[in-house]
């Protein structure tokens, strides 16, 4: 209930970072005190592509986060498989599992769950350990309930963010058709006052000048 607890109106005024970073401290702790998971990656699935890309990770190798992964059966790792068939998976022993793309330094285990959203995987989350056989049955169960949430959060914030641009939008949009009519008037005096300053090369300069401000006031806009 925590991490999709997300204080709309405190939310709403952070940049898309700063909500990841939020979030992510959140699930850092949560996933630390409830389930003990020290060494987690969550990635989101990207429709189009089906990339799988890196959106907040802890105690992983270096290099780790640069891995490129698809949602695939085969060749994508255990997160690739994951994300292609919706099924959590555990591997006992890193050394032993074809699968397995390394996460930790001396990797001796993982776990992994999909992000499910209305039946649709929308990424996934994948823990490691250096000791092997680390995840039970029962740590498979608490880890995909908590993806649930995990993913519920992740759409909570992606809505915000839609609203955010929508509304930047329409304000947008208000903001041009006010100040249209009087930038068409302020065209139409500068126009006038270039025809009387014609013979007056420092007037000139600055009804040209008036000008390229008008244009760049609508490019702003």
């Amino acid at each position: 209930a925590e991490l999709v607890r997300l204080e709309t109106d405190t939310v709403r005024q952070m940049h898309v970072h700063d909500r990841l970073e939020f979030l992510r401290k959140k699930i850092v702790t949560l996933a630390h005190d409830l389930l003990q998971f020290d060494h987690f990656a969550i990635w989101l699935l990207e429709a189009e592509t089906q990339r799988l890309e890196l959106v907040m990770s802890t105690g992983l190798a270096e290099g780790a986060q640069d891995i490129q992964l698809f949602a695939a059966r085969e060749g994508s790792g255990i997160s690739g498989f994951v994300a292609a068939t919706g099924r959590s998976y555990i591997c006992h022993d890193a050394s032993k599992d074809k699968r397995y793309i390394r996460g930790l330094d001396a990797p001796g285990s993982s776990l992994t769950t999909p992000l499910m959203m209305n039946d649709r995987v929308i990424g996934v989350f994948n823990v490691e350990s250096s000791k092997v056989g680390a995840f039970s049955e029962d740590d498979r169960h608490f880890a995909e309930i908590f993806s649930r949430y995990v993913a519920m959060a992740l759409h909570m914030l992606n809505l915000l963010v839609v609203e955010r641009i929508a509304t930047s939008e329409t304000t947008t949009g208000r903001m041009a058709d006010v100040l249209e009519e009087p930038l068409n008037d302020l065209v139409v005096e500068a126009t006038w006052l270039k025809e009387q300053a014609a013979t007056d090369p420092v007037m000139l300069r600055h009804v040209e000048r008036i000008q390229r401000d008008i244009d760049a006031m609508r490019r702003r806009i």
